[in-house]
């Protein structure tokens, strides 16, 4: 059975157009209606029943391209970097030794472990072949917060001697002040 409105050819059986999704009218229903239609009396020109679909002309359609199905595209997935945790944890350690430099307790801890940390996660990133910018962030990080951490408390103890030393000098004299005008 051909479709009155695309012309595609269909199963006999077929309802609808497997092109266009048209309602395929039988041999069957169109001599049903046909007789329904001779049945009744006509009263006017007006409330004849037609059926358009099957007076009208074929014609073909210009057929709809629909592009070439793609497969679709997955997400290139990488394998994960061993010890990215690690690394993490020691740059946030290595974060918390530089703000926190002036508070020795925390600093110096923070920084010993960040770098450790870092150092192991590194040391397995390399056995992988693979990059791990975190944990080279955390070597940075902890290394600088150990540096500075260190240094504060060189300047702080520097401080407290040569302050130690000027007022046994200041004591040793007599003179707990010195006014020179």
């Amino acid at each position: 059975m051909f479709c009155p409105k695309c012309g595609t050819q269909n199963d006999d059986s077929a309802r609808f157009c497997e092109k266009c999704g048209n309602a395929l009218v039988t041999e069957q229903a169109t001599t049903q209606s046909d007789s329904v239609v001779a049945e009744k009396p006509i009263e006017s020109p007006v409330q004849q029943t037609t059926h358009p679909e099957v007076e009208a002309p074929v014609t073909q359609s210009p057929e709809f391209q629909q592009p070439p199905a793609q497969p679709p595209i997955q997400p290139q997935v990488q394998p994960p970097v061993p010890g990215k945790g690690m690394g993490i944890a020691g740059m946030v350690l290595g974060i918390i030794s530089i703000v926190f430099f002036c508070v020795f307790y925390i600093s110096l801890p923070c920084g010993i472990v960040g770098l450790i940390l870092s150092i192991i996660s590194n040391s397995k990133a390399k056995q992988e072949n693979a990059k791990n910018g975190m944990a080279v962030a955390g070597i940075i990080c902890s290394a600088i917060g150990l540096a500075v951490c260190i240094f504060f408390y060189i300047l702080v103890i520097a401080g407290i001697v040569s302050g130690v030393n000027s007022s046994s000098d200041t004591f040793r004299n007599g003179n707990n002040f010195n006014f020179d005008f």
